[in-house]
């Protein structure tokens, strides 16, 4: 800041006496080094012509000198925000840069006693506290400022209602007027964006101050928005099968999780369960690690309806391995009863085959007991299948590896196995897994290959062969 403008800024009209140095101090936005900053809103006060064009200027020791005390804060460790100071220590940098680009709003006066105050032992921090306990949490926003601080956001709220998104500037404004959880602005913003709430927590930026706003939601503003998005269950899927409507809604379920409320959320996903487990899972995921397990009942019911429909599923396999994984108690050893129930099928579907080895893989001794149990007497027709091979070898290398030996020792098809581009590997992780267990598996198996030794010289074969000769 050179001279000339800090001359413009002291002689600037309209603004008397100390107001002149408490509006710079609004005007003022701290950055670091590291290109972090925080910029106070535009407030429409006698400042603002005179602050409109944002400009960098350094904060220089002129200027410190000129004020004294009263600027010593803001240079050295924080920043002037409506009526807090927020400590924010530059990192590694005394190279400090500011930003012009908002105004102390009208209607909250200083005077020469409270200059004084802001003086008196360069804001030791007891006196700190005292001052701002005294003037600085007069909130601006009370009475003709709230309006003024609001009709600064409306501009952005109507963007969103016309054309039916925010900018990031204005998203930044509403998070930070929303931030105060003063009751006044809460309640007036909410009134106002509550028409096309959908629009909000679908949007790029709007999504954030839809968390922002919920947060400083009463129980009764709650309500409203709650029983909107009831009435309006598909206009919610669809905001639910979106990027930044997800998001939005896993903070929703997360803020009322403590709340009655709370069931009807889960009561529209339950009912579009399977369109939300296929788009976006992460919604159904928030719901069981921050809900208790009877809230969510619904969707593990839900989960077991549609059980085979996700595991056969490009993308529901996938969702229905998380839901496993994040499932609690009792809800969880039912799903996985159903699953070890449909092994035989799902070991031979493409998607399904996925979904029984993530079982097998959770190591459970009554799930591996179940799955390796019911496949009993389809080993060796599984084994000549491409995907129902990868579930037998999965068996093979678990603690019930006696029910697929069994089947494949026993039957009268085991050349024909050995000889099968699929089958081959089975025998071969057979002969692998009982040899390093010193299983007698192995011995009774090598003998029955034997028998066919002379047929096993060519083809796929020819890998079992080595086992023979060896």
């Amino acid at each position: 800041m050179d001279e000339n403008s800090t001359a413009d800024f002291c002689e600037t009209p309209n603004t008397g006496g100390s107001d002149n140095l408490f509006s710079f101090f609004n005007a003022l936005s701290i950055h670091d080094d590291g290109g972090s900053s925080s910029s106070p809103n535009s407030m429409g006060s006698p400042w603002s012509g005179f602050l409109t064009i944002t400009r960098e200027v350094e904060v220089l020791d002129d200027v410190v000198q000129r004020y004294g005390a009263a600027l010593q804060p803001i240079h050295s460790q924080g920043i002037w925000r409506g009526g807090n100071l927020s400590n924010t220590r530059a990192r590694g940098t005394s190279n400090l840069r500011t930003t012009m680009g908002g105004s102390m709003p009208p209607g909250l006066t200083y005077n020469q006693e409270t200059l004084s105050m802001v003086n008196e032992a360069n804001f030791a921090p007891q006196r700190r506290r005292d001052f701002f306990h005294e003037v600085g949490n007069r909130n601006p926003f009370v009475g003709s400022s709230n309006q003024l601080r609001l009709s600064n956001v409306c501009s952005h709220i109507d963007l969103l209602r016309n054309y039916g998104f925010l900018t990031e500037v204005g998203g930044r404004k509403l998070e930070d007027i929303l931030q105060l959880k003063h009751p006044e602005i809460t309640r007036e913003v909410f009134n106002k964006v509550f028409p096309f709430i959908f629009e909000l927590m679908n949007d790029r930026y709007g999504w954030r101050v839809f968390v922002t706003l919920i947060q400083a939601c009463n129980t009764h503003q709650l309500k409203l928005i709650v029983e909107k998005i009831s009435l309006n269950s598909d206009l919610f899927l669809h905001v639910a099968a979106c990027r930044f409507g997800s998001e939005a809604i896993r903070t929703l379920i997360k803020e009322l999780r403590q709340s009655h409320l709370v069931s009807k959320v889960v009561n529209i996903l339950s009912i579009a369960f399977f369109h939300v487990m296929v788009h976006q899972p992460g919604i159904i995921l928030q719901c069981l690690d921050v809900l208790q397990p009877e809230q969510t009942e619904l969707l593990y019911r839900q989960a077991i309806v549609y059980c085979l429909e996700l595991a056969t599923d490009q993308r529901g396999c996938i969702s229905l391995k998380s839901f496993i994984l994040h499932s609690k108690g009792d809800y969880k050893n039912t799903l996985l009863r159903e699953i070890c129930s449909e092994a035989v099928y799902l070991s031979q579907d493409p998607l399904g085959n996925y979904v029984v080895k993530n079982v097998l893989d959770l190591q459970s001794p009554w799930c591996t007991e179940a799955i390796c149990s019911k496949l009993r007497g389809h080993y060796v027709r599984l084994s000549m299948q491409k995907c129902g091979s990868h579930v037998v070898e999965e068996c093979l290398k678990s603690t019930e590896m006696r029910y697929p030996l069994m089947d494949l020792i026993t039957s009268n098809q085991l050349l024909e196995v050995a000889k099968n581009k699929f089958g081959n590997y089975v025998i071969q992780t057979a002969l692998t897994i009982t040899k390093s267990a010193n299983s007698p598996f192995h011995e009774q198996l090598l003998r029955r290959l034997q028998l066919h030794s002379h047929e096993l010289h060519s083809g796929y074969s020819r890998h079992i062969l080595k086992w023979i000769i060896n």
